[in-house]
């Protein structure tokens, strides 16, 4: 299958202060795959939803979670639908919420809000190539949802004030493919944080 064309528009220029993320880098291998998800992290804090979706899976398009179980029910956007989706009124159901069992019905920019860029991510976080650094309590199941896939996780540590428990992650999903820009395409855009 010959991929679809990929958004045209020029690339995002790079974020300050990412050269700090390098030092988390170790075996080589890591670096093309984080050097991706920098790009991904740097568009999503600017909002740049054309720039993401350069990165997005031409086929499988982009899943969000809520919470670390993927799941078929997860929402998922082609490319294609990406760069307008901020101004897609739709409500969406975006699983349910932990404790509760509430359903999270968000349109996709309350969902971002919410869910994808809810914290200083680019200025603060930790980065982490296929380590869950959170403690949560809801299962990562997405070496099973997606065989082969890796996750660079953006991780910012939970205060004393709270006992450590108001920690968040932004956890991006990616499967290889010689045919994407870096090696990689993007399949996941994942929240993560600690639940009852």
């Amino acid at each position: 299958m010959t991929p679809r064309p990929r958004p045209t528009a020029s690339p995002t220029p790079p974020c300050p202060g990412g050269e700090r993320f390098h030092a988390d880098l170790r075996p080589v291998r890591e670096r093309a795959l984080a050097a991706m998800a920098l790009e991904i992290l740097c568009a999503l804090q600017r909002h740049d939803w054309t720039a993401v979706a350069r990165g997005v899976h031409p086929e499988q398009g982009v899943r969000f979670s809520p919470g670390a179980y993927l799941s078929d029910d997860d929402p998922r956007f082609t490319a294609d639908e990406l760069p307008n989706a901020l101004d897609n009124p739709v409500t969406y159901v975006w699983e349910t919420e932990p404790g509760t069992g509430r359903p999270i019905a968000l349109t996709f920019a309350a969902y971002v809000e919410r869910y994808v860029y809810d914290a200083p991510y680019w200025e603060k976080a930790r980065l982490g190539v296929n380590v869950r650094q959170g403690a949560g309590n809801i299962t990562d199941n997405h070496q099973e949802f997606f065989p082969g896939s890796q996750v660079v996780e953006f991780h910012i540590p939970g205060s004393e004030q709270y006992g450590g428990l108001d920690w968040r992650s932004l956890r991006l999903v990616f499967l290889p493919d010689p045919r994407a820009p870096q090696g990689w395409w993007l399949v996941a855009i994942v929240h993560d944080e600690w639940s009852p």
